[in-house]
This record gives structure tokens, sequence and C-alpha cells, in this order.
């Protein structure tokens, strides 16, 4: 197995180390024209106000301050991001918990997923947002579809207008300028100087009025929607219905492919080390084709290298679900129990309640995030050992 896998992810590296100076390159410091497409890997990525690029530009990052000038599309996967006296001539496409965007101009369309969002800039096209918390918007738009919050009951469609839901959160400031607008949240907000041309409805909570100011109050229609009250035992139903599906989908396995999956749960258990260091090292070896692929591909290698993320992450869903398996093979190994299903619901539900009840004790509810994370992350290895290791297993 190691004479295969080994050179495998040398040849990869070597392939990486090739390209390096494109797929890798500083884009912070000096001034610098640049053109192509741009990819960036690291934990911060910082664009200098003189920064001039021609071309797409993709980052994968935690903190992502961007400023310069973009003469194509920007992509951003972060945590935060933040841009600031930037022009960009394509569209902007971000997915962060945080997006702060000021003294902007987008010339394309607007793409963003977050949970806080706040802006002050101007989209010559249409804004979409989509996210948890809420959002305060001072720019201007000529569309703008936003939706915060859970959507419990009104719907909305796009159009070349503001399009806004949120039902948690701060709810909706609004400040800026739009031809027409569908403002909605637990609360909302209209401020004084804010410019609505055509029509502007507004949807709030019952008995909750909104803010509007005289001249938008004759034109505004209000409509009342209701919000559910959350189950306070929803945490824990959410928990349970995750054990049921987990169980279905292990019955399902272990009907199937019963082989496939012992070889694998095997394959862990007799070199657990090497199950965790290759799932591990599987998630660099994604991300630098992501890298890779955008450099080379542009928005298409982008997709493909989600692509190929998407498929990590069913295997790391796979993994929890064979490390219930070992849990409860090992379990199981203390008496004569031998059928195969109660095995498995015992590992399942040993394995989810179990982390589940660590989670819930504070100062030390990390323990169970890491305990699901190195075994998801070690199921996923063995997945990846065993398809690469194709000779009989001993028996486990």
């Amino acid at each position: 197995m190691k004479k295969r896998f080994l050179p495998i992810l040398a040849t990869i590296a070597l392939f990486t180390l090739m390209f390096s100076p494109v797929a890798l390159a500083e884009i912070d410091g000096k001034p610098q024209k640049t053109s192509g497409n741009l990819a960036k890997i690291s934990q911060t990525v910082l664009l200098d106000p003189s920064f001039d690029h021609e071309g797409d530009l993709y980052a994968i990052t935690s903190i992502c301050t961007l400023r310069g000038k973009i003469e194509g599309n920007v992509f951003v996967i972060a945590q935060s991001v933040r841009i600031e006296d930037m022009e960009i001539k394509g569209s902007l496409f971000v997915v962060a918990a945080n997006i702060y965007i000021s003294r902007s101009k987008v010339s394309g369309q607007g793409y963003l997923m977050c949970d806080t969002l706040e802006d002050s800039s101007t989209f010559s096209g249409d804004l979409k947002a989509a996210g948890g918390s809420g959002a305060i918007l001072k720019g201007q738009y000529r569309g703008l579809d936003v939706m915060f919050g859970r959507n419990r009951g009104v719907t909305f469609l796009g159009g070349s207008g503001v399009n806004i839901m949120i039902n948690e959160g701060y709810g909706v400031i609004f400040s800026g300028s739009a031809k027409w607008a569908n403002i909605g949240g637990t609360k909302v907000e209209i401020t004084e100087g804010a410019n609505v041309e055509g029509d502007l409805e507004i949807f709030v909570p019952k008995n909750t009025p909104p803010i509007v100011p005289k001249d938008l109050s004759e034109k505004a229609r209000v409509r009342a929607f209701s919000v559910e009250e959350e189950n306070p035992w929803s945490p824990l139903m959410h928990q349970l219905l995750s054990v049921v599906v987990a169980f279905l989908v292990g019955l399902f396995l272990l009907r199937f492919w019963r082989s496939w999956m012992d070889k694998a749960i095997c394959k862990m258990k007799t070199v657990f080390h090497w199950s965790f260091l290759s799932g591990l090292t599987s998630f660099f070896i994604v991300l630098v084709l992501m890298i890779v692929l955008t450099a080379f591909l542009g928005f298409s290698g982008f997709v493909l290298g989600l692509s190929l993320f998407g498929v990590l992450a069913i295997f790391l869903y796979l993994g929890v679900l064979f490390s219930c398996y070992w849990l409860g093979k090992f379990i199981w190994s203390f008496g004569n129990q031998a059928n195969t299903y109660i095995v498995y619901a015992t590992g399942v539900f040993v394995f989810f309640m179990a982390s589940f009840l660590i989670g819930m004790i504070s100062g030390i509810g990390w323990i169970a995030w890491l305990a699901k994370a190195v075994f998801s992350i070690a199921g996923c290895g063995a997945i990846i050992l065993m398809m690469f290791d194709r000779q009989p297993q001993e028996n486990c």
C-alpha cells in the first residue's frame, strides 16, 4: 500500500511545486500590474490599494482584505471579507461569515452568502445575497435581492429592485436607493434620506410595526406574517434525527456493500494512524488542486475544484458511519452478540449521543467536536486507503 500511495502524494506535491509561482503567488505589497487568472490560498489575503489585475481572482482564506482594481470576476471563500476602495469590472462572488463592503464599485453582478452584511457601495448590476443575522444596506443598486435568517412563511421572487427577508437577528436597516423595494424582517427600519422610486412593500411580524419616514409612508404597503415559536427541544430532535438518518444510511451500506465496508473498517482498525493522516492529507490535496485548476481553467476549474471538495465531504460523512460501526464492533466484542444491525445501531447511538451530551457541557464541548472530526477524518482516510489497496484483508 505504502509503495503505491506515497509516490502518488509525492507526484501531486511535485506538480504543485512546479506551478506554485502561478498558483500561490503573493498578491500584496508593492504596486503591480498583473494579468491572467490568479488564485491564492493562505491564512490571510491582502490586496494593496495599488494592485491592478486584468483577469479573475480566486481566494480561499480566513481573513480577506481586498483593495485596488480587478478587471475580471472575484471569487472568495473566507471567514471574514472586507472590500474597501475597490473597483471590480466583473462580478463578485463571496461566501463568508461576515462581509463588509465600502466605497467600492462593482460593474457586474454581486452574489453574497454570509451571516452579517454591511454595504455602502455602488453596484451597476444586481446584488443578490443570503445569510443569517441581518444586513445594513447603504449603497446604490440597480436591483437588490436579499434574504437573511430563516424564511418561515414568506417567499420572495427575484427582480430588479430590493428584495429582503430577515426573520432573525437585528433585521434590516435600509438607507440606500433602489428602483423598488420589498423589505421584510423581525425589525424593519427605513431611514431618512432613503430613496425608493417605485413600489415599496414591507413585511414584518404581527404587532411589530416598521419604522418608515414620512415621504415613503404613503406609498408603503405593510404586510404581516407569522413567525413560528422555536421549540426548546429542537436541538435534541435534530440530533435524534441525525442518528436516525445515519442509521438508515448505515443499514443501506451494510445491505449492499457489506464486504466493501468491512474492508474499510478493517483498514481503519489495523492502521488507524495512516487512516487519519491520509484523510487529513486529502484535505490539503483537494485545496491545492482547487488552486491549480482555478489558475489554469478559470471559473470551470473553480467549479471542478468545488466538486472534488463535495466528494471529499461525502467521504467524511461515510467516515463517521464507519467509525460508528467500528465502535459498535468494539463494544460487542465483550459479548457474544454477532447481529450486524445491532452492532451498527449500538455504534451510531453511542457515538452520536455521547458526542451530543459532551457537547452540552460548558467549557469542554470542543472535545465532542474534536472526536467527531478525528473519527470522520480517519474514516475518510480508511476509504481512501482501501481504494488504493486491492489486496485481500485479514480477518478483523
